[in-house]
C-alpha cells in the first residue's frame, strides 16, 4: 500500500464522525418534542387542579334573587265542595173516608194546608181538613157525642161559628154551628156532617201530600182508599261523605247550599252516623244556624218526592277579610315572634289571624308594604 493510500484513510474516518453527530441530532428531535408535549399536558392538568383546590367556592346567595310581595287586602279561607241532598219526610196521617168519584184535586203537592182547607171534592163534596187527633169514623149529627165531637166543635169555635166551649155533646147549638159552616164551605146545609166530609191531621198548618197513584180527578175512590201523607216543617238535608272527607269536617263548620232557584242557604254540621248501606260512608246531618229552618220561606223549591241533591260549600276555614300576604313571608325570630322583613331589611312583627291555602291574614302593619320571601320559598 502506498503512502497516500495510507494517509487518506484516518480522513475518511474524521469526516464520518463528523457527519455522524448531526445524523444521531435529527433522530432525538421527535423524542424531544413529545417529551416537551407531555410536560405541557402535565402543567396543564396540574394548573388546573390548583386553581381547583384553592380557588374559593362560588358564593350562591349573592347570586339567588330574593322575591318580593306587597301586603294588600283580601280574604283568607278554606272551602270544600260536596252535594248536600234535601229530603222531605213524609207519614201517613190519615186515609180518605169519602166514597164516590173523585171530581176535583184542591191541592198540588207540597202545599202548605190549615184547618177548613179543602183537599179534593168527591161527587162535588169538599174533603177538608182540621185539626185532631182522632180518626172521623161514621157521620156526626144530633145526639152524637165523644172525642170526635169535641175535635169538631174546637173547629167550629176557632172558625167563629161555635159560642162555647167544646163539650163533645151534638146538640142544638152545634147543630146550628154545622149549618152555618156548611152554608159557608159549600155542602148541602143539612146540619150533619158525613163520613169522609173532614179528615183529621194531627198537627195544622201542614204541609200534605196525596198519595198519587189513587188521588186522580174522574177516579173512584173508597173509604180506606189512598193515603193523605204529613210532611215535616222542613226538608231535611243531609251530605253524604266518605270517612275520610267525613274527617275534614268537623262539628258547626259553616256551610252554604245552592238552592234549586239559585237562593244561598245557610247551614251549619250537626250530628253525623254510619251510612247502613255503606260501611265506608258517613252521613252528615246539616242544621239551620238559628234553630229555624234551612231554606226558610222557600221549602217549596224542594220536590215534595225523592232525594234532591244541591251544590253546597263548606267553608272549612270561614273567610275572613284583611291584610294578606303569602304564608312563605312570614317569618319567626329566636322568641318564637313572627314577622315581616321588608325590601331594605327592617323587620316589621305581625299577628297571624288564620291561614288557608297558602295564605296569612295578619295584623300588625300597613297596606302597600312589599316584603321579601326567601328564594326557595318563592320557587
Amino acid at each position: 500500500m502506498s503512502s497516500e493510500q495510507t494517509s487518506a484513510e484516518p480522513e475518511t474516518v474524521e469526516r464520518r464522525e463528523a457527519v455522524a453527530p448531526k445524523h444521531s441530532r435529527r433522530k432525538r428531535w421527535p423524542s424531544i418534542l413529545a417529551t416537551s408535549a407531555i410536560a405541557l399536558l402535565l402543567g396543564c392538568v396540574i394548573g388546573w387542579a390548583a386553581a381547583t383546590v384553592f380557588m374559593p367556592a362560588e358564593d350562591v346567595s349573592q347570586d339567588a334573587a330574593t322575591a318580593t310581595v306587597e301586603v294588600t287586602e283580601g280574604t283568607v279561607g278554606s272551602t270544600l265542595q260536596f252535594s248536600a241532598a234535601a229530603q222531605w219526610d213524609s207519614r201517613p196521617m190519615a186515609a180518605n173516608a169519602a166514597d164516590g168519584i173523585i171530581t176535583s184535586i184542591e191541592v198540588s203537592q207540597g202545599d202548605r194546608v190549615a184547618a177548613g182547607d179543602a183537599l179534593y171534592t168527591v161527587n162535588e163534596r169538599p174533603v177538608i181538613v182540621a185539626e185532631g187527633d182522632t180518626p172521623a169514623y161514621g157521620s156526626m149529627q144530633r145526639d152524637s157525642e165523644g172525642e170526635v165531637v169535641r175535635q169538631l166543635q174546637q173547629f167550629l169555635l176557632d172558625g167563629g161559628y161555635l159560642s162555647f166551649e167544646p163539650d163533645g155533646e151534638f146538640g142544638p147549638g152545634t147543630h146550628t154551628a154545622v149549618r152555618n159552616w156548611q152554608r159557608d164551605a159549600g155542602y148541602p146545609v143539612t146540619g150533619i156532617v158525613e163520613q169522609g166530609d173532614i179528615i183529621w191531621l194531627a198537627n195544622l198548618p201542614t204541609r200534605v201530600t196525596l198519595e198519587s197513584e189513587v188521588f186522580s180527578s174522574g177516579r173512584s175512590i173508597l173509604p180506606g182508599e189512598g193515603d193523605i201523607y204529613a210532611l215535616g216543617a222542613a226538608p231535611d238535608f243531609t251530605m253524604p261523605l266518605t270517612q275520610q272527607q267525613a274527617q275534614m269536617i268537623p262539628q258547626g263548620t259553616e256551610v252554604s247550599i245552592t238552592g234549586p232557584e239559585g237562593e244561598t242557604w245557610d247551614a251549619v254540621v250537626g250530628e253525623r252516623e254510619a251510612a247502613e248501606e255503606a260501611s265506608d260512608m258517613m252521613i252528615l246531618t246539616l242544621e239551620a244556624p238559628d234553630e229555624a229552618t234551612i231554606c226558610g220561606d222557600e221549602c217549596s223549591q224542594i220536590p215534595v218526592t225523592g232525594q234532591t241533591l244541591l251544590s253546597s260549600t263548606i267553608h272549612v276555614t270561614p273567610p275572613q277579610d284583611g291584610l294578606v300576604v303569602p304564608v312563605a313571608a312570614i317569618r319567626t325570630d329566636s322568641t318564637g315572634a313572627t314577622l315581616l322583613i321588608d325590601t331594605e331589611g327592617n323587620e316589621h312583627p305581625v299577628a297571624i289571624v288564620q291561614t288557608a291555602d297558602g295564605m296569612a291574614l295578619i295584623e300588625g302593619v300597613d297596606t302597600g308594604l312589599r316584603v321579601q320571601i326567601p328564594a326557595e320559598d318563592a320557587e
